[in-house]
C-alpha cells in the first residue's frame, strides 16, 4: 500500500493562491507514484464556516485525486468541528465516492493510527504540551493501542518525529502560517515500504532584524513575505530613510515593519538639583546635551528675564 500523509491545510482567502500551489504540489506527486490512498490529518480549513470560494479549492484538489484513481481519507479537526456540526461534513452528506471521513482518532485497517491531537511530548517551539495539561503520552498510546505499526498526528504545525519504535510523528502543516514558522521546512509524508519526508516548495517567509545602527539588508529572495523589525531610539527610528530601505527589497509578496523603540535613558546629574540656581543648572545641562554657545546665552537671558 502506497499513502500519501498531510495535515492542517488551513485554507482560507488569505494566500489563497499560495494553497493552491503547494495542494498541487502534493497532489502531482500523490498521482506520479500512483499512490493508494491520501489521508489528511485535520484542519482542511481555517474557519469552521469556509467560504464558497475556499471550498471550491478544496473540492478541486479531491476530484484531481479521485480522478486518477487515489482514495481519500480525512480527519476532523479541531478547525474543522463547531459542535456537532463540521465544514466538511458535506462530503458525507452528499456521499462523495471514494471520501471517506472520520473522527479524530482512527484505526486504519488495525495498524496505523490516524489522529488530530498533541501528545505531552509534543513541541510547540521550545515548550512541550506537557506545559499545556496535556494528558495523553508515547507510552499511553502504545500500551493502548499496542498492534498498531505507526502513528500519524496532526494539530501541531511543527514537523516532528516523537518517537522511533513504533514511529510516532507530527506531519505538520502545509504551509507557514506566520512568522513564527518561518524557519520549518515543511513537508508531507509518503508510506510506502518505509516512510518518506517530502519536503514542500514553500514561498519564502523572512524576518529580518535591524537597528537603527546597522540597516544593511541581507540578500532576499523576489516574491518573499517579509517583517522588517527595527530596534533603536525613537529619535533614530523617525529620522530612518524607510522607504529607501523598502525600495531594496525586490518585489516582496507582502511587507509589515515593526518597530521596538528603545527607551532613551535620562542621563542625571548631581549639581542639578533643588538647591542649584537656574543659571547653573542651565551650564550643566548644556554640557550633558553639548548645546552651543549661543543656546546657551539665550537660556541665560530668558532665565533672568523670568527672574525678574
Amino acid at each position: 500500500m502506497r499513502v500519501v500523509i498531510t495535515s492542517d491545510f488551513h485554507i482560507r482567502e488569505v494566500r489563497l493562491a499560495d494553497t493552491k500551489v503547494v495542494l498541487n504540489q502534493i497532489a502531482d506527486f500523490a498521482v506520479e507514484k500512483r499512490v493508494d490512498w491520501l489521508w489528511c490529518l485535520g484542519d482542511v480549513f481555517q474557519h469552521r464556516n469556509p467560504t464558497v470560494v475556499v471550498q471550491e479549492v478544496i473540492n478541486n484538489w479531491i476530484v484531481k485525486l479521485t480522478n486518477n484513481g487515489i482514495m481519500v481519507l480525512i480527519i476532523i479537526g479541531n478547525h474543522d468541528a463547531s459542535g456537532s456540526v463540521t465544514a466538511i461534513d458535506y462530503f458525507k452528506t452528499l456521499k462523495v465516492k471514494n471520501v471517506q471521513i472520520e473522527e479524530s482518532p482512527y484505526i486504519f485497517n488495525g495498524k496505523y493510527y490516524l489522529g488530530h491531537h498533541a501528545l505531552r511530548e509534543s513541541k510547540m517551539g521550545p515548550l512541550s504540551y506537557s506545559d499545556d495539561g496535556q494528558d495523553i503520552g508515547v507510552q499511553d498510546l502504545i500500551s493502548k493501542y499496542p498492534k498498531v505499526k505507526a502513528f500519524f498526528l496532526g494539530h501541531i504545525h511543527s514537523p516532528q518525529v516523537i518517537n522511533k519504535k513504533p514511529p510516532i510523528l507530527h506531519v505538520g502543516s502545509i504551509d507557514r502560517i506566520d512568522f513564527g514558522e518561518r524557519l520549518e521546512n515543511k513537508r508531507f509524508l509518503y508510506l510506502s515500504d518505509r516512510i518518506y519526508s517530502i519536503t514542500i516548495k514553500n514561498r519564502p517567509m523572512i524576518q529580518i532584524d535591524l537597528t537603527t545602527e546597522n540597516i544593511e539588508l541581507p540578500e532576499i529572495p523576489e516574491g518573499a513575505i517579509v517583517k522588517l523589525s527595527i530596534t533603536g531610539k525613537k529619535s533614530e527610528i523617525k529620522s530612518l530613510d524607510l522607504k529607501g530601505i523598502i525600495e531594496k527589497i525586490p518585489n516582496p509578496y507582502s511587507l509589515k515593519v515593526a518597530y521596538n523603540p528603545i527607551r532613551e535613558s535620562m542621563v542625571r546629574s548631581r549639581i542639578i538639583n533643588e538647591t542649584a540656581s537656574p543659571v547653573q543648572c542651565l551650564k550643566e545641562y548644556g554640557k550633558i546635551k553639548d548645546l552651543s554657545k549661543g543656546v546657551l546665552e539665550l537660556g541665560k537671558k530668558i532665565i533672568i528675564k523670568e527672574d525678574r
